[in-house]
């Protein structure tokens, strides 16, 4: 017999892909949740797994309902669902990354407009603009493989604001720092501290593909485990308690996954649970044995 939470993430599981599918067509949040749930109050005494069964059906109902709704009203699903797959667009973005005088991939946030959401764009040669900064481009909008995915190519762009704020600015100040300090090692650095890759050398990601090491390139749980790791021994130096040592360590860690911009593959929860197993650092005054 299997066991149960292998239902349950089925019925989640199951939930989920008919809310990202059918709920804006359907409306299904309503007409199907509640008597679920209804069903579910009735049924929890005599058969309790039923009950939790139906319970995360609704619940992955809803957040796929949600995202399906989110993913309509941003950009990338807005123009993926034109219709024309190629055309032109028009935004107004705050940039994620430093885009490098030599062009290429940037991601960046559009904050103002008909819509919103995180938004990737080519970015044209021989126009440097620091991360954090706001401005107003247009080009075309190119698919890539699919109508949730593609890149806008800039044609043009106008700068509003030239203050680097949010995530995009303290990711500009750490790409800035990195350079001061490592040099032309400071790609590599970018790379494995923020997974910023724009400014790494392309020969240097084919070197690591070739020898089947791309994957150290990205941001996954295992960069982050490191990080709370190091979080784990340092807190435990200083003396706090297991719950502030605990919840120190969550908030660096999420401040750290939202640097990040809250990668799938960094692994949040598993690396959070790995953070919270984490010994105590032995005392000073206590050596090992």
């Amino acid at each position: 017999m299997r066991p149960p939470i292998v239902w349950i993430a089925v019925a989640f599981g199951a939930g989920l892909w008919v809310g990202l599918s059918f709920f804006g067509a359907w409306g299904l949040g309503g007409w199907v949740g509640l008597p679920v749930l209804a069903g579910g109050l009735l049924v929890e005494r005599r058969a309790p797994l039923g009950a939790a069964t139906g319970v995360m059906l609704v619940a992955g109902l809803l957040w796929g309902g949600a995202a399906d709704r989110e993913r309509a009203a941003d950009c990338v699903g807005k123009w993926g669902r034109a219709g024309d797959g190629v055309g032109t667009r028009a935004a107004i973005v705050r940039l994620e990354d430093p885009a490098p005088a030599g062009g290429g991939v940037v991601d960046a946030e559009a904050v103002a407009g008909a819509c919103g959401g995180a938004l990737r764009l080519r970015w044209p040669d021989a126009l440097r603009a620091p991360g954090g900064t706001t401005w107003v481009v247009a080009g075309r909008w190119a698919e890539e493989g699919s109508k949730d995915r593609g890149v806008l190519v800039v044609r043009r762009a106008r700068l509003l604001d030239s203050t680097r704020r949010g995530r995009g600015g303290l990711r500009d100040r750490v790409v800035g720092r990195a350079d001061t300090l490592f040099g032309a090692r400071a790609p590599m650095v970018d790379a494995l501290v923020i997974a910023h890759r724009t400014g790494l050398d392309p020969d240097v990601r084919e070197r690591y593909a070739q020898a089947g090491l791309a994957h150290l390139l990205a941001i996954s749980g295992l960069h982050v485990g490191f990080i709370a790791a190091w979080l784990g021994v340092v807190l435990g130096l200083t003396g706090l308690g297991p719950r502030p040592r605990l919840a120190a360590a969550a908030v660096l860690l999420l401040g750290y996954v939202w640097l990040l911009g809250f990668p799938a593959r960094s692994a949040a929860s598993r690396v959070c649970g790995s953070g919270l197993r984490l010994p105590r650092a032995p005392s000073p005054s206590r050596p090992y044995s």
